[in-house]
């Protein structure tokens, strides 16, 4: 299970986080409503989310018929489910464990108010973080492939290499590759997804113009580097929205994981 902590384990903790308002919001999480208790409880609230719900998808409100039976159908989950916490379900369930982890996370998350950014304040992490928003080099790269076992497909391939070194037609040569012999403005991570690391660094090295063998799990391919697109420096203005949605994603994880150290704080853990 992915940990809630390594999830939000960057840096630095904010120090605008609301404590009263989180106090509440972790407080009104376990406190909702008692697993323990022989009674459920219909609130408003629940029927209010369950009538939207049917809303949404049904396209119009529901019918009173159409309503009890949704909520007949959440009060037999949460039957099955305060039957399934008083044997224990859920700790011998990860999954189990992992959806009530998450879910406290995100109520936590919710309750972190994050004040709006100055220009100044704005544009200093965008300068620290420049690099998120750049734009990578791009590959324009011609590729012969060549099947087979590599102790048969390797000398064939340093074969064609030598061919087409020697000014060889590239459409002549080599098996047929269902990605195709051409490719166009190849981001460095799209090459790596499609070719393999060590094919995308081979090319990244790779002078313009050149005919060299690359290997990729699919098998052998003798690559020409067509063109190398520089990488370029972002525009602030262009990336502002995006700017700000990481500058307050940061925040609130920031947050986040304040919350949670006030939580560790409430609890002992041993290790056995």
């Amino acid at each position: 299970m992915t940990s809630i902590l390594v999830r939000v384990a960057r840096e630095p903790l904010v120090h605008f986080l609301v404590i009263g308002a989180l106090t509440f919001g972790i407080e009104r999480a376990f406190g909702a409503a008692d697993d323990t208790s022989t009674t459920i409880v219909v609130t408003a609230e629940t029927r209010q989310t369950l009538a939207e719900q049917l809303e949404r998808s049904e396209g119009r409100p529901p019918t009173d018929d159409e309503l009890e039976r949704a909520i007949q159908r959440w009060t037999d989950d949460e039957l099955l489910y305060r039957a399934g916490l008083q044997r224990g379900l859920m700790r011998d369930d990860e999954r189990v464990r992992e959806r009530v982890a998450m879910k406290m996370g995100r109520i936590l998350r919710e309750g972190i108010l994050v004040p709006e950014p100055t220009e100044d304040e704005l544009r200093g992490w965008f300068a620290e973080n420049e690099a998120r928003f750049a734009e990578p080099p791009r590959y324009d790269f011609t590729q012969v492939f060549v099947s087979g076992d590599p102790t048969t497909a390797i000398p064939r391939a340093n074969e064609i290499l030598a061919e087409l070194r020697s000014g060889g037609d590239p459409a002549q040569k080599g098996d047929t590759f269902s990605g195709g012999r051409r490719f166009r403005k190849r981001k460095v991570q799209d090459i790596e997804a499609s070719f393999g690391e060590a094919f995308a660094a081979g090319l990244e090295v790779q002078a313009e113009g050149t005919w060299e063998r690359l290997e990729s799990p699919h098998g052998q391919h003798l690559v020409r580097v067509d063109k190398r697109i520089p990488g370029e420096a972002p525009d602030f203005e262009a990336v502002r929205a995006d700017v700000r949605k990481q500058w307050e994603d940061e925040k609130r994880d920031a947050g986040l994981r304040e919350a949670l150290d006030r939580l560790r704080s409430s609890w002992s853990v041993v290790r056995e």
